[in-house]
């Protein structure tokens, strides 16, 4: 089975997606240092705003205020670390998704390989426990044992049915974990299992500085 079905899990997709978001926070948190400019144009003339910001005394006054302004913002450096913060902190938590996911899988496979040996050896219970009955039954038809010796293995005998089903019971509920942990079920788009829906978008995790 191809590990790329745990991208399916809804643990796994929702920290990836946190993760994309919030490295997409840092972009919008560089972004804000940069000054803004709008230029407008209408009818291949100077519009009155442009016109209005390069005229004269006006020109230093907008151009320099433009330009200071989100320098001097005393927020956006924290704003820019939070961002980081959060980044590293939602890093972790995909990490721990993804590990976590990894311990679901492999916790499941050792459950169904187990539950099967089980499932084996109780059925081989059962053959021998039936056997045993058919020879007291047997026995009993020609006076050998009495009826105390057939009640005795045909007890036995429905014990050992008992457990197999219990045994496969295990097995069945073994095998539905093991479809939950690969993220069985879950598809892209929110919708049942089989209908149209594709992975996240995917991205890359960019370095951030200490």
């Amino acid at each position: 089975m191809p590990s790329d079905l745990l991208l399916r899990r809804p643990d796994v997709r929702q920290a990836e997606a946190t993760l994309a978001a919030s490295d997409a926070d840092i972009t919008a948190a560089r972004a804000a240092f940069l000054p803004s400019f709008t230029l407008t144009g209408q009818g291949g003339f100077e519009s009155t705003a442009l016109k209005t910001l390069i005229s004269g005394s006006n020109v230093a006054y907008q151009l320099a205020a433009g330009v200071t302004q989100p320098i001097l913002d005393q927020t956006l450096p924290g704003n820019l670390d939070l961002a980081k913060g959060q980044f590293r902190e939602n890093l972790f938590a995909y990490r721990k998704a993804t590990t976590q996911s990894l311990v679901d899988v492999e916790n499941a496979l050792i459950a169904v390989r187990k539950s099967a040996e089980q499932v084996r050896l109780q059925e081989a219970a059962v053959k021998s426990a039936r056997e045993a009955y058919d020879i007291a039954s047997a026995q009993l038809k020609e006076g050998a044992v009495d009826i105390v010796t057939v009640v005795n293995t045909q007890q036995t005998l429905f014990d050992a049915q008992d457990n197999l089903v219990t045994a496969r019971l295990a097995r069945y509920q073994a095998l539905v974990s093991m479809f939950e942990a690969l993220g069985g079920g879950w598809a892209g788009s929110g919708q049942p299992a089989g209908s149209v829906g594709g992975p996240l978008p995917a991205f890359t995790v960019s370095a951030v500085s200490r």
